[in-house]
């Protein structure tokens, strides 16, 4: 498999600047004044859920990066005790832009540990606010992208309060790879004011009717957070055990019931959808005419597909054709074996030997795999 070595986050912005204005350094409640008020705001803040200063770098009076009590003890020796006059970062100012984006490169889920990471069918963005620099620092964890990118890319716009990320990937000549993987990719935006805003990640690898990451944040009152979606289609999923079930069956043909009538042979019918999903229908598979049920297993082993058929309680002295449905889930890009044997092919036919055989599920396709079998039930 080739392996994408560039990474480049192509941002652009759309955006409306706040005109900048100029107030006191520890003015916190933004009153004109600079008093014992300020102190009350800060404290509030820190301790009792009180409402953030508008502009947080006033509230860093001793300019150290952070608000803390020392900010209000700063101001009281100032207003009290003839001490150090208060000293703020400079203010948010300049339309905001992009310093820096970077990403995961293809994730691996082997030895995931709950604790660890965000588990591969989540879809989420982690975000976090830096008021007094006015920086949005957030992560798309577990974006969908092609295995070989070649350039992943992404344009970001900021329309006065919404916030729009729509991904893209650029290939090289070689173009891209059969096959889908998750990356967290990071994004970093300074000079953006604090409020309430929108944040929507339009991403690459969506099925039809998939929701968008959307979600609306207050950076003032609540600077960190998560927001996922859980995704249930390849490439979300990669790296959990792959599932199987029987879906649907369809009565003895001798009944006129054929859910292909231009398949005369055993046979297995397959469709991959690239995603994840392969379906596969057993078409004339061999069972008692009345049996009181159906049921199969499907196991995993290495890169086999152990499907085994059984019926229930076969009450009528005859065989004749069904044909069973079947699903697989969370099934990553590779090359399959697989067996479908049924019960039958070891009693009274001679010792069948159950259908067997390859194929490459790198990329969506689909066919049909068939087994002579020479006699009755089955068409000649």
């Amino acid at each position: 498999m080739r392996k994408s070595i560039i990474f480049l986050m192509v941002l652009s912005f759309i955006a409306v600047s706040a005109s900048a204005v100029e107030y006191e350094c520890g003015d916190v409640n933004n009153d004109n004044n600079l008093d014992i008020l300020d102190v009350v705001s800060i404290i509030n803040y820190l301790y009792k859920g009180g409402q953030a200063p508008a502009f947080l770098n006033l509230a860093d009076v001793d300019y150290s990066g952070t608000i803390n009590i020392l900010d209000a003890t700063c101001i009281i020796s100032f207003l009290y005790k003839g001490g150090q006059s208060p000293s703020c970062p400079p203010g948010i100012s300049g339309d905001p832009e992009i310093v820096y984006g970077e990403n995961s490169g293809c994730k691996s889920f082997e030895g995931l540990k709950s604790e660890e990471a965000v588990p591969p069918d989540q879809d989420c963005i982690s975000y976090s606010y830096d008021g007094i620099g006015g920086t949005l620092y957030f992560s798309h964890i577990n974006a969908g992208f092609n295995c070989c990118p070649g350039v992943i890319s992404a344009a970001i716009d900021i329309v006065d309060d919404t916030i729009i990320v729509t991904e893209s990937e650029n290939y090289d000549e070689f173009g891209p790879c059969y096959c889908l993987c998750l990356y967290d990719v990071e994004y970093y935006i300074i000079n953006l004011q604090p409020g309430e805003y929108t944040v929507k990640i339009i991403g690459l690898e969506l099925n039809e009717g998939d929701e968008y990451l959307q979600f609306t944040i207050d950076l003032t009152a609540q600077p960190t957070g998560e927001y996922c979606l859980t995704r249930d289609h390849y490439p979300w999923g990669y790296g959990m055990s792959p599932s199987g079930f029987l879906t649907e069956t369809y009565g003895c043909k001798t009944d006129g019931e054929k859910a292909d009538s231009t398949l005369e042979q055993d046979c297995i019918v397959y469709d991959y959808d690239g995603n994840g999903n392969l379906y596969l229908t057993h078409v004339n598979d061999l069972f008692n005419c009345c049996p009181e049920s159906l049921y199969a297993t499907v196991d995993f082993e290495d890169n086999y597909i152990i499907i085994q058929e059984y019926e229930t309680d076969g009450l009528c002295d005859c065989v004749c054709l069904f044909d069973l449905d079947y699903q697989i889930t969370n099934l990553s890009p590779g090359e399959y074996t697989i067996i479908v044997d049924n019960v039958y092919y070891y009693g009274g036919y001679n010792s069948l030997d159950p259908i067997q055989f390859t194929i490459d599920l790198y990329e969506p396709t689909s066919g049909v795999y068939c087994v002579d079998r020479p006699y009755l039930p089955w068409w000649p």
